[in-house]
């Protein structure tokens, strides 16, 4: 009971640090925490969380067993090939301050709170203003569907935050072709693979970053001259680092569909897609590819599954409604997406922080064949699609008023208005 007191107090005062730090976000951090406590008291007090009845309890279960071996003991248990890797360093924690659920979800709700700051500054590097950069956290902290994986002992905090860490140092000055930043953002996307295997994917989304980037596709700045130089060779390290990585990765237990040497790779999908495919939230049940173009032909279709599901013509339950205004969330984002591509205001930080995202959902589509699993896994990357999505809107909104105020200087009674005499 006392280490749960203190662990609260923890919680607390690291927000009032955060607020100091940060006072542009004391709305969203207040907001923030008093979200994920108030979900807190209802997840033990009114009913169950949805998220935490399941697998929490496993992850809960494993934390507590493991801190019977002590600190260092907990530790020695960590195993990056298992879903466990969380229930370690939970249970190194237990170890020192007693097990308790409280004390668990404190911590979680610390994390969450850190990932609001995180997606307000990710917004910012890529090109809102300071309104857009507090909407974003505005969105991520009191949007339930990400407040409540927050609360719950699952292993979601730990994997987006070190995710989201890389992704800020991927942007955070300069531009994304710096290599030391392309390590600092590899870097983050490991750990975070350390807790889920197929986190590991979204290192070629980094390539695919730098290519967009580089490309400017979507946006209107081309680059050009000795930067372009640069810019190539910076990429042609980053594909020989990821060659260098290769042999890890393909040694490395992807999380729901295995090691990728092992066997057809084609008929681990469709295992894995049959077996995620069950229950009343079930969606493309049936599917199955023959090969690689296969799986190119219905990619667009699994990724619309994963952001949007369960589509309105799903909708069969109450569980289903509630899942539905999630999805709610990921059309607005796709609408921003969408805009800012047509309107070309992408710039640079933005592609490269788009393309880590798109290769990482599409990567999530492919082993999610569930509504309610969708759900869980799109929230790793609400926090990166939000930001990015509001710096998009700031962007749009820039380039309306200019195109207004040029409009209204080329009105003839403008420029008379400009050349009339002055007293």
């Amino acid at each position: 009971m006392l280490g749960g007191i203190v662990v609260v107090g923890l919680v607390l005062f690291s927000a009032l640090v955060l607020i100091f730090r940060n006072p542009a976000l004391r709305g969203p951090i207040l907001a923030a925490a008093a979200a994920r406590f108030s979900l807190l008291f209802i997840h033990h007090f009114v009913f169950k969380l949805l998220p935490g009845r399941g697998d929490a309890h496993r992850f809960y279960g494993y934390a507590v067993e493991y801190s019977d071996r002590g600190f260092w003991g907990a530790l020695s248990t960590f195993d990056a090939s298992t879903a466990y890797g969380y229930s370690s360093l939970l249970g190194a924690v237990f170890s020192l301050t007693g097990h308790a659920w409280v004390i668990a979800e404190s911590l979680n709700i610390l994390l969450s709170i850190l990932l609001v700051v995180l997606t307000a500054r990710l917004a910012g590097y890529c090109g809102a203003d300071r309104k857009n950069a507090v909407l974003a956290a505005y969105i991520v902290a009191l949007n339930p569907f990400t407040a409540q994986y927050g609360v719950v002992v699952l292993r979601e905090m730990v994997v987006v935050l070190p995710f989201m860490l890389g992704v800020v140092a991927f942007v955070s000055r300069g531009q994304p072709q710096n290599v030391v930043r392309i390590a600092l953002c590899g870097c983050g996307i490991a750990v975070a693979s350390l807790f889920h295997g197929s986190m590991i994917v979204a290192l070629v989304g980094i390539g695919l970053g730098l290519y967009l980037a580089h490309s400017g596709v979507g946006a209107r700045e081309k680059v050009r001259g000795r930067q372009r130089a640069q810019q190539g060779a910076v990429m042609l390290l980053t594909v020989v680092g990821i060659a260098v990585a290769a042999p890890f990765v393909i040694e490395t237990d992807i999380s729901k569909i295995g090691k990728l040497e092992e066997g057809d790779f084609i008929a681990q999908i469709n295992d894995q897609v049959e077996g995620a495919a069950r229950g009343g939230s079930a969606y493309l049940k049936g599917y199955q590819a023959s090969g690689p173009v296969d799986l190119i032909l219905t990619a667009p279709l699994r990724v619309i599954y994963f952001l949007y599901s369960p589509l309105p013509w799903d909708v069969r339950s109450p569980g289903h409604v509630i899942g539905f205004f999630d999805a709610i969330v990921y059309f607005w984002v796709t609408y921003f997406f969408w805009r800012a591509y047509r309107a070309r205001v992408f710039n640079q930080k933005a592609l490269a922080v788009t393309g880590i995202l798109m290769v990482s959902i599409l990567a999530f589509s492919f082993g999610t064949s569930n509504a309610g699993t969708a759900i869980r896994h799109r929230a790793k990357f609400n926090y990166a699609l939000v930001a990015v999505a509001c710096a998009m809107r700031f962007r749009l909104e820039e380039q309306r008023q200019t195109k207004r105020r040029m409009l209204a200087e080329n009105r003839p009674s403008f420029r008379a208005y400009l050349a009339e005499p002055r007293a």
